[in-house]
């Protein structure tokens, strides 16, 4: 079995040792070792039985361990990954629920974790460290870049361009043929009807432009 610590001791981190442990039980294919956290209030002690082992740098000590982020935020997951490649660290796992369904020709980047009831259909490419939360739907032909959060119930259009750190919020959609710029938010239940925007937080039926974010 593989080797795997979730490196954050939150809410995602949890449904993350879900996951594993449901793939587990199909398969035995990970050896979760536990936690790592940057909060040192958090080390040294246990969740859900399992210790929470340090801080980035217990991955210097055991570097073949693979890692599985446990955030949603996407900057946030970015930050994480430069710290952990910077620090010369190179070994990530994909987690995908067995009750995914996905179609022909669906490439998932490295890093990603697919939650239960996810539909993906044919021809979709995720980027790396992309979160498919429950019961998310993913239209034909569409492309993702890396770190995109996309949250429950959330239906994206087919052959969409959906750019770098986009998120989603809960039960927003997309109709096909649309462009979603890099670090966009879209806003619960939001019905994106148009291209949209770099850095543009998004929100209402049909939706329109709230603001622009800065970096």
């Amino acid at each position: 079995m593989t080797d795997i610590v979730i490196y954050g001791a939150g809410s995602v981190g949890r449904l993350a040792e879900q996951i594993i442990d449901d793939i587990n039980r199909e398969k035995k294919t990970f050896n979760l070792l536990g936690y790592l956290d940057d909060d040192i209030r958090k080390q040294g002690s246990s969740l859900n039985q399992l210790p929470i082992l340090g801080d980035i740098n217990w991955l210097s000590e055991n570097p073949r361990a693979r890692v599985v982020i446990g955030f949603s935020a996407p900057r946030q997951k970015k930050e994480l990954v430069q710290r952990l490649r910077r620090a010369k660290h190179q070994y990530f796992s994909t987690l995908i629920h067995p009750k995914t369904w996905i179609g022909k020709r669906v490439q998932i980047g490295e890093g990603s974790i697919i939650y239960p009831g996810v539909h993906l259909d044919v021809d979709i490419r995720l980027g790396q460290f992309t979160l498919m939360n429950k019961l998310a739907t993913i239209g034909h032909d569409t492309e993702m870049g890396d770190f995109v959060t996309v949250s429950p119930g959330v239906n994206i259009g087919g052959i969409n361009q959906v750019g770098e750190g986009v998120e989603f919020g809960i039960n927003s959609c997309s109709i096909q043929h649309l462009q979603i710029g890099a670090w966009s938010t879209i806003g619960a239940g939001a019905v994106i009807i148009r291209d949209v925007e770099d850095h543009a937080v998004m929100v209402g039926n049909p939706g329109k432009m709230l603001r622009k974010q800065t970096d």
